[in-house]
């Protein structure tokens, strides 16, 4: 969950100014709840400086949001050369485990994607690892610069981006987990969940500049 991690580094950082005992519950679950909101209303959508929706044509610099949308992933392809990631584990990194897991859980779709096999969805990218990378800042005017070093991207078997250009074509389709009778909804445990997936620790001593006494409120509204 990419978004919880990033979350959690903006809780920590700032100077210490306000030092306070937190209980793993009371740190992680809020930020669970929540990181949808903090994260994905600047990372997924394409949106202005007035705050509205960019059509699909709008020109690179209108773009308003988090650098991470149009950069994430050839940033990730950049920091793993640098690094010495191999090639293949950032790849499957961008692309088979995400679809692996996706279609572990029923979304039939996806096993049919994230793999360059016969009789698979043709959803590739042809990228020039020795250059690859992302342009995009916090700069205004620049939170949209496209990544370079991705000549060419082809979606269900159409080449949607050619030398570098981004053609008018929209072979794209929604992917949707099939309609079932019966929902598969289980009701989460926090102390339950927290005790599978998280380290226990008895208390965390974090700089919250004061966002404990938030989360003491938000924890007796429970």
């Amino acid at each position: 969950m990419p978004c919880v991690s990033v979350t959690t580094v903006h809780w920590f950082s700032g100077p210490p100014a306000v030092w306070k005992k937190m209980t793993t519950q009371s740190f992680v679950f809020p930020r669970l709840c929540a990181f949808c909101v903090l994260e994905n209303s600047t990372v997924m959508i394409g949106i202005g400086a007035d705050g509205k929706f960019l059509p699909w044509d709008a020109d690179y610099s209108e773009y308003a949001g988090n650098p991470r949308t149009p950069g994430a992933m050839a940033k990730t392809l950049r920091l793993g050369r640098e690094q010495g990631v191999p090639l293949m584990f950032t790849l499957s990194q961008l692309s088979y485990w995400s679809a692996l897991h996706l279609g572990d859980t029923g979304l039939e779709d996806m096993k049919d994607r994230g793999r360059v096999q016969v009789g698979k969805i043709a959803d590739l990218t042809l990228i020039d690892p020795e250059k690859v990378t992302d342009n995009s800042t916090m700069k205004k005017g620049e939170q949209g610069l496209p990544s370079t070093g991705l000549p060419y991207v082809i979606i269900n078997g159409t080449i949607v981006v050619k030398d570098s250009k981004v053609l008018p074509v929209k072979p794209g389709k929604p992917i949707r987990f099939p309609v079932e009778e019966k929902g598969r909804f289980k009701p989460v445990n926090v102390t339950e969940w927290l005790d599978e997936y998280t380290i226990p620790v008895e208390t965390m001593h974090i700089d919250d500049t004061g966002a404990a006494d938030i989360l003491d409120k938000f924890r007796e509204k429970k």
